[in-house]
């Protein structure tokens, strides 16, 4: 199975995996037993394919005392499935802009990306009601591999 292809269907077992090693960095076994809330072995499996296919790697790790135990994170690979995160070099631009043309040349820019970012997206929003917009906006970001939290 292609992944980057993989629907982004947030019960599909193998995408919940995914986005939980993107959004915690790592997790063992269990962790992702408890999340799925499947056995051992069904764990391995999507695991073991996730590996084949070179978008998760296993790591040994010691913790003093006993066997050690490995954990699961994702792989350079994963760009081909998650959305560049820039929010340090986009914060980095803002600022310079800011220091470098003033607060109302920064705001003009601002509201011409914002302008650019509603007209991308307005199709995808059909909603009157700002609550189900904004789950629409989400959903449309989701979609594009954007990890999107909305709090109530």
């Amino acid at each position: 199975m292609a992944f980057n292809q993989l629907s982004r269907d947030g019960e599909n077992p193998t995408w919940r995996i995914l986005e939980f090693l993107q959004r915690n960095g790592s997790a063992t076994i269990k962790q992702l037993e408890e999340l799925l809330g499947v056995t051992t072995t069904a764990v391995r499996q999507h695991l073991g394919s996730l590996q084949s296919e070179g978008y998760v790697e296993r790591r040994r790790v010691s913790a003093g005392v006993g066997r050690p135990h490995h954990v699961y994170s994702l792989t350079d690979k994963k760009h081909d499935l998650f959305a560049c995160h820039c929010d340090d070099l986009a914060l980095t631009l803002l600022e310079e802009v800011f220091a470098l043309e003033g607060a109302e040349q920064a705001n003009r820019l601002l509201s011409r990306v914002s302008d650019r970012l509603a007209q991308k997206y307005a199709s995808e929003v059909r909603s009157s009601m700002l609550r189900e917009r904004v789950q629409e906006l989400a959903g449309a970001l989701y979609a594009k591999g954007v990890l999107v939290d909305v709090e109530p």
